[in-house]
């Protein structure tokens, strides 16, 4: 069970602690405003992953992880630094994402942590290493997003590693597993379907007027493990 608390909410911006089952929890910061771009919002993929990563721990355990689209808040990268040896945060750059970012997974990271800027369009913006797991959250909202963002996984991911994809179904989300599985030779492990439910209701603390959402909503997300067979490097760039 994934509870989604509201602390306090101001002007300068939301405060809300997302817990899973008791077990861990993260207090996050988030930018207040209407008509907030993507890598503000606080997606439900992302928390669908998180609780994923909490339920299959023993697979972060000392290994090196890259949120590929982490946003303002590093859901889904929180939840891995509490096993991972380490966990690279990434988005594309702007400066107050990045600054969120920052001040979230300071407050909350329990592993060594790194913040880099990717531009998945422009590959001169990829890191020089790679990683063992590579964990990314609805990073496929537009067709293009979902290559340039498959194209990025398979650069940053080693022989071996694994990806593990959260997101909507649909046809970005198709697009990305089928350029994985071309490109770089991938074969699914498992993939499964969650339905998170949300209860909403006035949180404490909160202006009547700033709490207008009630009610229930569900949604359907589905998580894709997928492991990289071999190097296929010739068509990284292609």
């Amino acid at each position: 069970m994934i509870n989604d608390e509201v602390l306090s909410l101001r002007p300068e911006g939301l405060k809300r602690r997302i817990d899973y089952s008791g077990r861990k929890h993260a207090v996050l910061r988030q930018k207040i405003q209407k008509n907030l771009e993507d890598g503000f919002r606080l997606s439900r993929s992302a928390l669908v992953l998180g609780a994923f990563i909490h339920s299959h721990s023993t697979c972060f355990v000392g290994h090196r992880v890259l949120e590929i689209g982490a946003g303002s808040q590093g859901v889904a990268g929180l939840a891995a630094s509490h096993y991972a040896r380490q966990v690279v945060f990434t988005d594309q750059l702007d400066n107050k994402l990045m600054r969120y970012l920052e001040i979230n997974t300071e407050s909350n990271s329990q592993a060594d942590i790194d913040l880099e800027f990717i531009d998945w369009h422009f590959n001169r913006t990829f890191l020089s290493t790679t990683f063992n797991i590579i964990i990314a959250s609805n990073v496929d909202a537009s067709l293009v997003a979902a290559e340039y963002a498959a194209k990025a996984i398979i650069h940053h991911l080693r022989p071996g590693g694994l990806v593990i994809l959260c997101s909507v179904p649909g046809e970005g989300l198709n697009l990305m597993k089928k350029i994985l599985l071309k490109w770089c030779d991938i074969r699914p492990s498992s993939t499964q379907t969650v339905y998170l439910n949300s209860v909403y209701g006035e949180a404490k603390g909160v202006e009547p007027k700033m709490s207008s959402l009630k009610g229930e909503m569900s949604t359907r997300h589905e998580i894709t493990v997928m492991r990289r067979m071999r190097a296929n490097i010739s068509n990284i760039h292609q």
